[in-house]
């Protein structure tokens, strides 16, 4: 998974060979244990 910070957010997405999917958006001030959750739950 990878990583694109946008100021206060950012993206996580996956690059495959012919597409890239974004995983999810994250608003940087929030708690970052929330986001080692959400990031868990992705498939």
């Amino acid at each position: 998974m990878r990583v694109a910070s946008l100021g206060n957010f950012s993206m996580y997405y996956k690059v495959l060979a012919k597409e890239i999917i974004i995983t999810a958006f994250w608003d940087n001030r929030q708690n970052p244990e929330k986001l080692l959750k959400t990031l868990q739950n992705i498939k």
